[in-house]
């Protein structure tokens, strides 16, 4: 949803320029030796913006017989200047889409990475050694495959040392960790307790270290829930004297990326298509008026609808209801929901939403 807005926003910047690149033609040139007709390029950029804006409305168009070639030229011109930047501009999205996904599974890492630092560092400044021994942190030391992730990835703390310090001194006051530390031997479920607590009620209620995936993720505030579940999930799984096994982004992430980039790139190829779907089923509510949300949801679930033929109907409809109730108006739920009940119903008498396999489960 986010990326569509994005690329949208492109789009919206690539015509601008295209119209600039028209006016740029036919700006009179003051120090060319050339006999300049202001009036005449006035006219000439009136006229290639009429048809450039005509092209946006209604896409490709034959432009008439009777136009000056420099018209012609310049239009054919910003046409292509503009499907070129747009074509660019998706590509990156998308790969901002997927980079944005990848971000969160070296956050995961980093926050491994910087119980071991934490590890180290109360070890050195407060002459406290006792996470040293904590058999999680022994464990994520000892993890081959998770530092040579963390090495090929170049993410350290060395650079951090005042969240370093920060955390360290939170850590060191905490409670729970002085009443860790009395005792002379621990458990491995003890163990796992404490680092548990640590990254729930030390790290993540830390300012600092919020302020720091800030500005190092610009979706942390979406992200930190997912980043936060990885990392419990992994210390809650782990078993003594086994390596553990570190999350993964998705089960497949593969075939997930894949999935996205269908869904994206659909959902901007049948723009036009999907809001002809959705005008008439507004009831005197006019599309622009739409929120921009609203709108880039309701193309989604069309387009997941149609395109991917194993999910289920109700499954799509669930999903985008409920990213309405967390990111759009209070009112969207039930535009949304209703907007898309009757589509559905609609798609499917006329064939345009055909499903098999799992997609026909709950399709009643």
């Amino acid at each position: 949803m986010q990326q569509i807005f994005a690329y949208k926003t492109c789009v919206a910047a690539n015509a601008e320029l295209a119209t600039e690149k028209i006016i740029e033609k036919f700006t009179p040139d003051l120090n060319s030796n050339e006999l300049q007709e202001p009036k005449k390029l006035e006219g000439y950029a009136k006229i290639s913006m009429v048809h450039f804006d005509k092209f946006l409305k209604i896409g490709d168009a034959e432009l008439t017989n009777n136009l000056p070639n420099e018209v012609v030229n310049e239009v054919k011109s910003a046409q292509l200047f503009y499907k070129s930047s747009n074509s660019t501009d998706q590509i990156g999205v998308f790969k901002q889409l997927v980079q944005d996904c990848e971000n969160l599974f070296e956050d995961y890492l980093l926050n491994l990475a910087l119980l071991s630092v934490l590890a180290d560092t109360i070890a050195s400044i407060k002459k406290s050694g006792k996470l040293l021994s904590n058999k999680f942190i022994l464990e994520i030391k000892n993890h081959e495959f998770f530092n040579r992730e963390v090495a090929r990835r170049s993410l350290s703390w060395e650079n951090d040392q005042d969240l370093v310090s920060d955390l360290m001194n939170a850590v060191f006051d905490d409670p729970e960790f002085k009443s860790y530390c009395k005792k002379n031997d621990t458990q491995f479920d003890e163990d796992k307790a404490l680092i548990i607590h640590l990254v729930r009620n030390i790290f993540f209620k830390n300012p600092k270290f919020n302020d720091y995936f800030e500005e190092r993720n610009l979706n942390w505030q979406e992200d930190k829930v997912a980043v936060k579940d990885m990392t419990l999930d992994c210390i809650k799984s782990s078993v003594e004297n086994v390596p553990f096994q570190l999350s993964e982004i998705s089960k497949n992430w593969d075939d997930d990326k894949q999935f996205m980039k269908t869904l994206f790139s659909t959902t901007i190829e049948n723009d036009a298509v999907y809001e002809g779907y959705i005008v008439p089923k507004l009831q005197n509510w006019d599309i622009s008026r739409l929120t921009a949300t609203d709108s880039i949801l309701l193309k989604l679930c069309i387009s997941e609808m149609i395109n991917f033929m194993n999910i289920p109907i109700k499954v799509s409809l669930n999903e985008y209801i409920e990213i309405s109730k967390r990111y759009s108006t209070p009112k969207s739920k039930t535009l949304i929901n209703g907007v898309l009940d009757s589509l559905s119903d609609e798609l499917q008498k006329s064939g345009i939403i055909k499903k098999s396999g799992r997609g026909l489960i709950d399709n009643k």
